[in-house]
């Protein structure tokens, strides 16, 4: 991948083994300047984070049928090992 010349040619892109790191020019920084700040400091507003939770799934609203075990057929190897 170090030679390919796109990634030689580009100031923003320090090549490591096996990935690459990018970094922001002054101008990704101007336009967004949250980029510097820890994404997960970043909490929603109250309304954002009560709407996303409000869409979440929730587990009342599945619907889980287990496998009928009682119909598959065992040894009485298999039974001895199970119990």
């Amino acid at each position: 991948m170090a030679s390919n010349p796109l990634f030689q040619a580009d100031p923003n892109t320090t090549i490591r083994a096996p990935d690459s790191d990018f970094i922001p020019s002054e101008s990704m920084f101007e336009q967004c300047p949250y980029i510097q700040e820890d994404f997960f400091k970043r909490p929603l507003p109250e309304a954002d984070r009560r709407r996303f939770l409000y869409e979440c799934p929730k587990n009342s609203l599945r619907n889980y049928d287990p496998p009928k075990l009682n119909k598959v057929r065992l040894s009485s190897t298999a039974k001895q090992h199970d119990t």
